[in-house]
């Protein structure tokens, strides 16, 4: 036999492997009963296995199998009765002595009921829960409602008197020279047209910073005439987690910030990538300047405005002490910061002459 499960063909000692894979047999056991036509499989083989031995050892009912120094016995079970006790270290049944039965005792008096203990002290609450992650950012809102038509320009100045009729003859009365033309709206030297290929941004030297949790930012920007403002965006240079910002445009009154005219919807900064809003923006901000916002509550890395640029003197000056050593950047605001809300109009603000966050705005 053991011969022949030599000689078997790789395909059924394949088909014998797989029979014994997680079984209690060998493959050559398979391979044996099946040439001798007995193969059977059973649930409970080790079961079987097991009952068997032990019943070699005896089927007395109440029979009880324990270990000498030399193997494995069955004692008998003893008389009712009997108890089991060890005689020289093994298991034996023994007789124990009857004696006379004893006069039932009288009923004890019932003891006094104890005190009832103090209720322990309140156990110490637990501690907090760690906060659930931000959810997902919400669809963008609405675009708001144009914005009123802004002042009509200064009148221009009045043209020159007609000169006066010649003496003489009574000449006719020189006619009334006429009214000089309305003065055209103030143009600012940065007015060159913007191209739909750029982004722009305040003036200054573009460098890497950390934003400040809870502050405010906004620098100003030129707007050229014929200019309708389709994009907003930042470039987050290191993510931190749990951390957003909002970004908006305000207008400019008298050279500093003053209502809002755009809000964007939040934006997660928890990765290194642009935030950029280019679906919901279409505004026409044309021949006007503006100031270019952003608030967030987390130190976020961000590119931005680290030093004021050959411009920054002419554009929002220096301080009125000429204390300062260089031109002011923009405007900061100290506020707890809100998801996807600016105030309106933009509060009291300090400049500040280094690090504004370059927010951008392009057609």
């Amino acid at each position: 036999m053991v011969e022949a499960t030599k000689l078997a063909h790789p395909v059924m000692q394949l088909s014998a492997r797989l029979m014994a894979e997680g079984s209690k047999r060998t493959w050559r056991d398979y391979l044996s009963l099946a040439m001798v036509g007995k193969i059977a499989e059973f649930d409970n083989y080790g079961e079987i296995v097991a009952q068997y031995n032990l019943d070699i050892l005896g089927s007395s009912p109440g029979m009880i199998v324990m270990r000498t120094a030399e193997m494995w016995v069955a004692l008998a079970a003893g008389n009712d009765d009997d108890v089991l006790q060890l005689v020289d270290g093994l298991p034996a049944w023994s007789t124990p002595p009857v004696g006379p039965i004893g006069p039932t005792g009288p009923t004890g008096p019932t003891g006094p009921t104890g005190p009832t203990g103090p209720i322990g002290p309140t156990g110490a609450t637990g501690a907090t829960g760690s906060t659930g992650a931000t959810g997902a950012t919400g669809l963008p809102g609405a675009t708001g409602a144009t914005g009123p038509a802004g002042p009509t320009g200064p009148t221009g100045a009045p043209g020159a008197t007609g000169a006066t009729g010649a003496t003489g003859a009574t000449g006719p009365t020189g006619a009334t020279g006429s009214a000089g033309a309305t003065g055209a709206p103030g143009k600012s030297f940065l007015g060159l047209p913007w191209n739909n290929n750029h982004l722009y941004c305040a003036q200054g030297t573009l460098t890497t910073a950390a934003m400040t949790a809870n502050r405010l930012y906004a620098s100003p920007v030129y707007v050229p005439d014929n200019t309708t403002i389709r994009r907003l965006a930042m470039w987050v240079t290191n993510g931190v987690a749990l951390t957003e910002i909002t970004m908006g445009i305000y207008s400019d009154t008298n050279g500093a910030p003053d209502a809002l005219l755009y809000t964007s919807p939040a934006f997660t900064t928890t990765t290194t990538n642009q935030k950029r809003e280019d679906t919901a923006i279409n505004i026409d901000l044309s021949d006007r300047w503006v100031w270019l916002a952003v608030a967030g509550n987390g130190g976020t890395g961000m590119r931005a405005l680290g030093g004021p640029s050959n411009f920054s003197n002419f554009i929002q000056g220096v301080p009125n002490a000429l204390t300062g050593t260089a031109g002011e950047l923009g405007v900061i605001v100290t506020r707890t910061y809100t998801t996807g809300v600016l105030p309106n109009p933009f509060p009291s603000f300090t400049a500040i002459q280094a690090f504004v966050p370059a927010v951008h705005i392009g057609p």
